[in-house]
């Protein structure tokens, strides 16, 4: 019941030879997805983003990208399994990665009740 758009992003400020996720930029992304259905969120790998800061590297904050679109934007891991989790709504917080505490067994494999 899920559905769901997979839009490329072509990498207009360094030309569009330029292939790596880490290299597009906030403009290359507001451009690109303007006026397309996007649903609810709008999921990103977090190789997009700097280091340790929440914009892209032409300085447009996540904050602002999702005032433009009008959506919650997702840095999702670069992770088969995190992708799985923000695609079903497990995770919808922009926490830094490793910052939950939680094992990758027990993420995925939730304690059994008791009863």
């Amino acid at each position: 019941g899920i559905t769901y758009h997979i839009y490329p992003i072509k990498n207009s400020f360094y030309g569009g030879g330029v292939t790596v996720t880490g290299l597009i930029t906030g403009t290359d992304l507001l451009t690109q997805l303007k006026g397309k259905p996007l649903g609810r969120r709008v999921l990103i790998s977090t190789d997009m983003l700097r280091r340790e800061e929440r914009d892209f590297l032409d300085s447009i904050s996540l904050e602002e990208a999702e005032k433009t679109l009008g959506v919650s934007i997702i840095p999702v891991i670069s992770d088969g399994g995190e992708l799985c989790d923000a695609m079903l709504g497990a995770d919808e917080s922009h926490a830094a990665p490793g910052l939950s505490g939680e094992t990758e067994f027990n993420k995925y494999n939730p304690p059994r009740k008791r009863g």
